[in-house]
């Protein structure tokens, strides 16, 4: 495998320039074409390891792209004339150098390594057909992207609902579903289906829809923490109790005001499909990835934002048009490991609307607990065991019973519409 070694700097220390538009954005390694091109084995946009070059074990994981053609390697490299890469400060952190040491441009060096990822390439992307469609409630079931059964066979460490990332070779943007096989009569292997929201988000067509229709498939190998039984129940009990709908954004870079501020903002017919309100609370999160989920408030964009507004979607879609954008602060994006021109999974915050909603009901609740306790005095002439084990028991049922009803309302915010 073959290795390269950079500089790493930030984006203050190149001209706009140097990149293409949004490029600057990256949470990646932004290297010299010449850099990228003696990497023989490695594309742009296909992920390399970067470490410190005194560290021997694997390095972090990033994408790698090219710099613009306007990039002049020679103002920005060392004396000696090794190359400047841009690489934000969070991720040299994760590399392990000290952005704050960063006047040594020894102390800064970098190694890119190529490497090896379990991924299918080039693979044709076709339409979702309305036999695929017909039963999922997209509110509550995650969307899919589906393969043939040889595909899956061929590749061992692939199996039914795996989450996998699906990237545009040509512009690197990326997406993380879940991968199915189906089967059906037009099956091709080297082929992918995918719906026409997914298809929007990675701007990428149908075989008959434009040129731009091949997609890359990375199988996430990277060992996931699984849920605790605390983490499992808290869910269930949430799902039957609030409820959520959630959906697939591309991401936008957020407004300066913003930086810093826990603060997401989208187009209010997004929010309402999500079944909140302005100001509610969100969880952003990759999906093989949710120890960096974030939390953050919810508001909507300017007036005179247009990138927020709705975008038409192809037929085979769930709607005619969809809000498929979210701004995001790079403070936010940095957190969670994404570039500009990622998809992410945003989905309501369930104990956020839960104590909202119940809150506002609270003298209600309280009046069936006092309401509870009266009636229990009356069938009971005096303190037993029996009146304590049944005033707990009916005050218990009657409350979460209440609840369940005081939370109707939330429920039906993202359910779908007859």
């Amino acid at each position: 495998m073959d290795s390269a070694r950079v500089v790493s700097k930030t984006i203050s220390d190149f001209r706009n320039h140097c990149f293409e538009e949004g490029d600057k954005f990256w949470y990646a390694a932004i290297v010299p074409q010449s850099t990228l091109s003696g990497l023989d084995d490695t594309e742009e946009y296909e992920y390399v390891e970067l470490s410190a070059p005194e560290v021997d074990e694997d390095g972090t994981l990033a994408q790698i792209i090219a710099f613009s053609d306007d990039h002049d390697v020679a103002e920005f490299s060392t004396d000696e004339g090794r190359p400047w890469a841009c690489i934000r400060t969070r991720l040299q952190r994760e590399i392990g150098l000290d952005p704050d040491d960063g006047d040594d441009d020894e102390n800064m060096e970098v190694v890119i390594r190529e490497c090896e990822t379990e991924t299918l390439e080039g693979l044709n992307v076709h339409r979702v057909s309305a036999w695929e469609q017909e039963d999922r409630d997209i509110t509550t079931q995650g969307l899919a992207g589906y393969i043939s059964a040889g595909d899956m066979d061929d590749t061992d460490a692939l199996k039914r609902g795996d989450v996998c990332e699906l990237i545009n070779p040509e512009t690197g943007s990326r997406i993380q579903l879940p991968i199915e096989t189906y089967d059906h009569k037009n099956r091709k292997d080297n082929t992918i289906r995918i719906n026409g929201i997914t298809r929007k988000l990675l701007r990428v067509d149908s075989k008959d829809e434009g040129e731009d229709n091949e997609v890359r498939l990375r199988i996430l190998t990277e060992v996931d923490e699984e849920e605790g039984t605390v983490e499992r129940a808290s869910k269930w009990l949430g799902r039957r109790f609030v409820d959520y709908s959630y959906s697939n954004f591309r991401v936008l870079p957020g407004y300066d005001r913003d930086e810093g501020r826990n603060v997401v903002r989208m187009n209010e017919d997004a929010m309402k499909g999500l079944g909140i309100e302005e100001n509610d609370r969100v969880l952003l999160s990759w999906l093989r990835d949710e120890k960096r989920r974030r939390n953050v408030r919810c508001q909507s964009g300017w007036e005179e934002d247009k990138d927020l507004e709705p975008e038409a979607t192809p037929e085979s879609s769930y709607g005619e048009e969809e809000s498929l954008s979210v701004r995001i602060p790079s403070t936010e994006r940095d957190n969670l490991n994404i570039s500009v021109g990622d998809s992410i999974q945003i989905r309501r915050d369930m104990r956020y609307q839960a104590g909202k909603q119940v809150s506002l009901s609270a003298f209600g609740i309280l009046g069936v607990v006092v309401g509870t306790g009266q009636l229990i005095n009356m069938v009971f002439e005096q303190i037993t065991f029996a009146y304590v084990v049944s005033s707990v028991s009916i005050v218990l049922v009657l409350s979460v019973f209440t609840v369940w009803l005081v939370m109707n309302p939330i429920r039906q915010k993202c359910r779908t519409p007859e």
